[in-house]
């Protein structure tokens, strides 16, 4: 049973912890070990010219841009799917992105020292970067 609360120390002790090692954001675990998002936002990967994020029952937030992000990437071609994510599908990602109400679209491109496919913002990321854009 999901319970809606309004308790968020840990994620703000999760972004504390991430500010302190210079990163911008934590990606929290569920307590499968899989990821759910980060501590403000929804996690895409992006891999073999389509997206994935994990579904709400794996603790992502249901957030308004995740779901515009799903409602319009078919129309820009780019096809989307929930599943469980684990550590091991971030670390073969070819881009991946964080979402939420306040910075739109914003490509993650490091997790945890190691670069997320070259390194850069991708094609997909950014597309879906403008498209989001164009919404609003």
């Amino acid at each position: 049973t999901a319970i809606k609360s309004l308790n968020y120390l840990e994620n703000v002790l999760a972004q504390q912890e991430a500010f302190g090692q210079g990163a911008d954001e934590a990606l929290l675990l569920n307590t499968s070990g899989r990821l759910a998002g980060g501590c403000s936002t929804n996690l895409f990967l992006v891999a073999d010219g389509g997206i994935t994020t994990p579904p709400i029952q794996e603790g992502a937030l249901p957030g308004i841009i995740r779901q515009a992000i799903l409602d319009v990437s078919p129309t820009c071609g780019i096809a989307n799917k929930e599943r469980p994510i684990t550590l091991a599908d971030i670390a073969q990602a070819d881009e991946a992105f964080l979402t939420n109400g306040l910075i739109g679209v914003r490509p993650l491109v490091v997790f945890n020292g190691t670069p997320i496919g070259i390194g850069k913002p991708g094609p997909i990321t950014l597309a879906l970067q403008t498209a989001c854009r164009s919404l609003g």
